[in-house]
């Protein structure tokens, strides 16, 4: 009972935190959604991996995070284009129009998910309904997050999520030491070039 309490919460939480990331400005609070994000990962990741390696999990998900904020908090010029507040400086003052159409299609999006999360689970019976839920969540908002932002931060993130949607299915299904490996490196890759794009594009408007 408390651990299927404690998978409603995990469920709860990384919905809200995909949702500040699809809505939010504030890059320091995104990368702190997504660092929760990899919390939820963990938890997932240890039903069905030894401790150890879901930690693995865990760390190089805070390590990518941390590539990211770090480029941020370095480079000397920001591409205001990258978040909502773009708008008002181009003197437009629907900048919450985006943000509430994000959130709309979002809600629709969630909907359909858990109505057709039983689907997912006839194909992959060995996946937890919860599990399914979350790691569909985390699939759909990564894409949503990369369709609807510009900029190459949010599109870093986006793929973040991506995998992390991939990784909390795929623990379910395979248990694999070197493939958890390799996902563990892909996401530090990601978060490594996106890191060196922002870096060159910070430069470029400079």
């Amino acid at each position: 009972m408390f651990i299927q309490t404690l998978r409603w919460i995990a469920l709860v939480i990384s919905t809200l935190a995909i949702l500040y990331n699809l809505i939010g400005n504030d890059w320091r609070k995104m990368g702190l959604a997504s660092a929760i994000e990899f919390g939820i990962i963990f938890l997932f990741a240890s039903l069905n991996l030894p401790i150890s390696l879901a930690l693995v999990k865990l760390l190089e998900g805070w390590m990518a995070i941390a590539i990211l904020e770090t480029t941020m908090s370095t480079i000397s010029v920001m591409d205001e284009a990258i978040f909502d507040n773009h708008f008002t400086q181009m003197g437009r003052k629907e900048f919450l129009s985006p943000r509430l159409f994000r959130l709309f299609l979002a809600i629709l999006v969630g909907i359909a998910i858990v109505a057709n999360s039983s689907l997912v689970r006839i194909l992959f019976p060995s996946l937890n309904s919860l599990q399914t839920i979350t790691g569909l969540y985390l699939l759909v908002f990564g894409i949503l997050m990369i369709s609807f932002r510009q900029s190459i931060y949010s599109s870093a993130i986006g793929l973040l999520t991506f995998m992390g949607g991939f990784e909390v299915l795929f623990v379910g299904l395979e248990s694999s030491v070197l493939l958890t490996g390799l996902l563990a490196l892909v996401d530090l890759a990601i978060a490594s070039v996106c890191a060196y794009l922002l870096y060159v594009r910070s430069e470029a408007l400079r």
